[in-house]
């Protein structure tokens, strides 16, 4: 009888970083104990303890090519096979072209050609690793986020509303560009306040939930939002209390320059809250290429420009609404997500010896 396949998955950072790989790990592990496999998250301290005791039957996911390395290798030299996943910071952070030569680029290239499958969170992501490594085409596949629809939905903006709330749910990093939001904010609303469509003057606030990863970053952003009026930082919260607030916020701000494939926009889509995001690979994966929410990512004018219509143009809220309800189905399936992910661990596991009878 063939025993179950036992899957080890690795990433970089743990439960208590509240990082976007550790949220895509510890989703991984359940669907994949749902539908009947063995499956384990590691954090790199654990790594021996991952490679040790492996049976017949073991595989490996790796997130984050660039930060898991070393520890991808330890899995190829234990022969168990690797599905590795590309995030935002390993092919628009570290496998940038103009990085080439440098020793994060080149231990980042290895682990991409050393996995035995290779997962990217959308489809210009895996486009461009296939023309950049031809040779690793076969090897690629796209296995994009997913969310369940959740209630109650996020409310909408009536003429009872006693103030508008745009949120910014993620850490304080660069890639993030929060910095582009609160200018884009601030130039919207300099008094914190916004004429509705039907001239009535409503209140407009800016909610950022997320942890200080970028310290000198976060001094900018508490400086900025003492300055300018309607914005508060939260700071971490829980993915329960975050998911919480999308249901009582009007808006989501997505400013990123870079990502993977980020998971809160399809948690925002999920609860019907409308996104605003930078115009960049996810995003337009994610919200389709003709989304009307999406702005020149860094581009503070357009995305002040947006906000404004948000709550003054009535035709442009239902339409952002609209479509982004159209993409729901592909957004928030995540029996789909699910079925891919268990049949990439089975093709996986075919890589490995055949079991004795």
């Amino acid at each position: 009888m063939t025993r179950r396949i036992d899957v080890r998955i690795l990433t970089p950072f743990g439960a208590a970083s509240g990082m976007g790989n550790w949220r895509t790990a510890s989703r991984y592990a359940q669907m994949l104990r749902a539908s009947g496999l063995n499956a384990s998250v590691f954090e790199p301290s654990a790594i021996a303890d991952a490679c040790l005791e492996s049976g017949q039957r073991t595989v490996a996911i790796v997130l984050n090519a660039q930060r898991s390395a070393k520890e991808l290798q330890a899995f190829v030299r234990a022969k168990i096979p690797v599905m590795l996943v590309m995030t935002g910071t390993d092919i628009y952070g570290a496998l940038r072209q103009e990085r080439s030569g440098s020793p994060e680029y080149a231990a980042t290239e290895q682990a991409l050609r050393s996995a035995a499958l290779i997962v990217t969170l959308q489809a210009e992501a895996s486009q461009e690793i296939g023309s950049r490594w031809p040779e690793l085409s076969p090897r690629v596949f796209t296995l994009m986020q997913t969310s369940p629809t959740r209630k109650p939905y996020a409310p909408i903006i009536t003429l009872q509303s006693k103030t508008v709330r745009f949120l910014i749910a993620a850490h304080i990093r660069e890639e993030k560009d929060p910095r582009t939001a609160f200018f884009a904010f601030h130039r919207a609303f300099p008094e914190g306040w916004a004429r509705r469509w039907d001239g009535g003057r409503v209140p407009v606030r800016l909610i950022h939930v997320g942890s200080h990863r970028d310290r000198a970053l976060a001094r900018e952003m508490l400086q900025l939002s003492g300055q300018f009026q309607g914005i508060l930082l939260e700071g971490p919260l829980t993915h329960a209390q975050t998911m919480r607030r999308m249901t009582h916020v009007h808006g989501l701000i997505q400013p990123s320059v870079s990502e993977g494939g980020a998971l809160v926009v399809a948690e925002a889509v999920g609860c019907r809250l409308p996104v605003i995001a930078s115009d960049i690979a996810a995003h337009r994966a994610q919200l389709g290429r003709d989304d009307p929410g999406l702005f020149p990512a860094g581009d503070v004018d357009a995305l002040a420009a947006r906000l404004t219509r948000f709550i003054q143009d009535q035709d442009f809220l239902h339409q952002l609404r609209n479509h982004q309800t159209s993409m729901a189905s592909t957004l928030t399936s995540p029996a789909q997500e699910r079925d891919e992910l268990v049949r990439l661990v089975r093709r996986l596991a075919e890589l490995l010896p055949k079991e004795s009878s």
